[in-house]
């Protein structure tokens, strides 16, 4: 006689193997109920860097055109689309995305992948968690930004990752930025811009920033904000006076800066920021300060 199992006592144990996929693997076998929770994990995550292929000592951001290796990637993901047209129940379970590896690639390569990954990630529905990783902003085409852009408007949104990503200007970014729905965390690593000084002067001349209270806030509170080497001038300039944005970070909890050496600049964002944290760390280049730390009298 077959025993009955509740759905939510199979959920909680199949929960303690969330990050074990031979044994989600086994777990889908057992039946369908059990295949049901598994599933939940085994698609959480979906990785779609485009893969490295290293020779020797050099790593090459891209495979090289056209081999084998570029086709099993084109295969893998034309795989992973049927998979989403076929069982759409799939886009609902990842919540955890990684996209990038795009900036040693050139257009004819990047040609190949972009309508390919635009497709996949047009078809996710509650991702939480974007890991953008070495995109080059100036080359994806804008049907992949607009699938991208799409993510960052759902409310479903908790946090965005930013790292080692080439954008235009910071405008541009903030642009970005804008169309996010208020994710609570927000970490922004080792960006580099076509024009990073745009505006560095205009913040110069706020000075104390004395009116700060009486410029325009957006309404959707930022919690957790990590910047690391980052200019930070033009991104204040950005966020505060250039153009409304949309992520307001006059409310934050926990504030993280990494090789920031721009203390004037930083004076000035613990000003608008500094109001509510619970959490404040501060890291400088260790050559300049010999223990790292940047301290305020």
């Amino acid at each position: 006689m077959d025993t009955y199992v509740p759905q939510e006592l199979i959920d909680h144990v199949v929960d303690f193997a969330y990050n074990d996929r031979q044994t989600l693997c086994a777990t889908r076998l057992v039946s369908r109920s059990w295949n049901i929770s598994a599933r939940v994990h085994f698609f959480r995550e979906l990785d779609l860097l485009i893969p490295r292929t290293s020779l020797g000592n050099k790593t090459f951001s891209s495979p090289l055109p056209p081999t084998k290796s570029q086709d099993r990637v084109v295969d893998k993901f034309e795989r992973l689309l049927d998979s989403l047209n076929t069982s759409p129940d799939m886009a609902y379970f990842v919540r955890e995305l990684i996209i990038g590896n795009t900036t040693g690639l050139n257009p004819a390569q990047w040609k190949i992948y972009d309508h390919l990954l635009s497709d996949v990630v047009a078809q996710l529905k509650r991702v939480t968690t974007i890991y953008v990783r070495e995109v080059n902003w100036s080359q994806i085409s804008p049907s992949f930004i607009h699938s991208v852009t799409r993510l960052f408007g759902s409310p479903q949104l908790q946090y965005l990752d930013m790292w080692n990503c080439q954008v235009p200007s910071m405008q541009v970014l903030v642009d970005f930025l804008n169309s996010s729905c208020a994710p609570a965390g927000l970490r922004l690593s080792h960006i580099r811009f076509s024009n990073d000084l745009d505006g560095a002067e205009a913040l110069m001349s706020l000075g104390a920033m004395d009116n700060i209270n009486s410029l325009k806030w957006p309404k959707k509170p930022l919690q957790r904000l990590y910047i690391e080497a980052v200019p930070l001038s033009p991104m204040l300039y950005a966020l505060l006076t250039a153009a409304p944005c949309s992520i307001d970070i006059t409310k934050l909890q926990g504030l993280f800066l990494e090789h920031i050496d721009d203390i004037p600049n930083v004076r000035r964002l613990l000003q608008v920021s500094g109001g509510s944290l619970e959490s404040l760390e501060m890291w400088a280049s260790a050559c300049q300060y010999s223990h790292g730390l940047i301290v305020f009298p």
